[in-house]
């Protein structure tokens, strides 16, 4: 992946585009430029317009969970084909999919591998709490057994 440009380096469409974006959520232009050269600005892509959809329609495929929408509307042939394990495995993708020791082939395995249908119905409707919770509660597990065998432990096996 290239390393992102400079605020200095962006078009003055760009930055005035990002500008509108974050000053409507509260940032002051010194913040928005200073975050942005920091990387804590956040993902770019609500920025761009691409908060509810996908900037290419392969990521739509990826992850289902959070596009779910957008496949309706665009993709209608392939709704038919979402599993309740893509729904689940979208799910937690889009909620603790950022966090530094979140494994996507870990979490893969287990919702594919090992997950009940009991457990895929209630990670579906999961929040980014819930989830975490669940993998901390399994994590308390070590004291009488192997935590990994949870299904929502999301580390490195």
């Amino acid at each position: 992946m290239k390393p992102r440009k400079l605020w200095s380096q962006l078009t003055k469409g760009t930055q005035r585009r990002k500008l509108g974006f974050y000053r409507k959520r509260g940032l002051s232009d010194a913040q928005i430029r200073s975050r942005y050269n920091s990387g804590t600005l956040g993902p770019q892509s609500a920025a761009r317009g691409h908060a509810q959809t996908p900037e290419r329609p392969a990521r739509a495929a990826r992850n289902p969970g959070k596009y779910q929408k957008y496949i309706a509307k665009h993709q209608p042939e392939r709704v038919a084909r979402i599993s309740r394990r893509d729904l689940a495995y979208g799910n937690i993708e889009q909620k603790i999919g950022h966090y530094i020791k979140y494994s996507p082939q870990a979490v893969r395995n287990r919702v594919y591998n090992m997950m009940t249908d009991a457990e895929i119905e209630w990670t579906i409707n999961a929040d980014e709490d819930m989830i975490v919770g669940r993998a901390a509660a399994n994590y308390g597990m070590r004291l009488f057994g192997d935590y990994r065998q949870s299904p929502w432990w999301y580390h490195r096996d």
